[in-house]
């Protein structure tokens, strides 16, 4: 029984976690695609992607969001969430390949 509540606890303590680790890319999506697309799509691109590169572009996406939501322009965004976050536009604009992909792919 303890451990069956202990992992129970372990497993709604990470929840929150998996969720928030995936709010840039979702949010990105969610731009222009409906909820369940945007979740199958954030599933595939988190299979295809390896965790750090997933991290990575949830972080960048997140910072990205943020930054449009104030006012900045897409370029203007995007350049600098990628810039803060260490990394180079040509990655980047892999991981953003991919998620479309996942995207039309999950639109059927």
């Amino acid at each position: 029984m303890t451990r069956t509540y202990l992992f129970a606890t372990f497993a709604l303590t990470l929840a929150p976690i998996s969720l928030h680790a995936q709010e840039g890319v979702m949010r990105m999506c969610a731009e222009r695609d409906p909820p369940e697309i945007c979740t199958c799509a954030t599933e595939r691109l988190q299979a295809e992607l390896s965790p750090d590169d997933f991290a990575l572009y949830d972080r960048i996406g997140t910072d990205y969001m943020n930054r449009k939501e104030s006012g900045e322009s897409m370029t203007e965004a995007w350049d600098a969430a990628v810039a803060g976050a260490g990394s180079r536009i040509s990655v980047t604009n892999t991981f953003g390949r991919a998620h479309r992909d996942a995207i039309n792919e999950c639109s059927g």
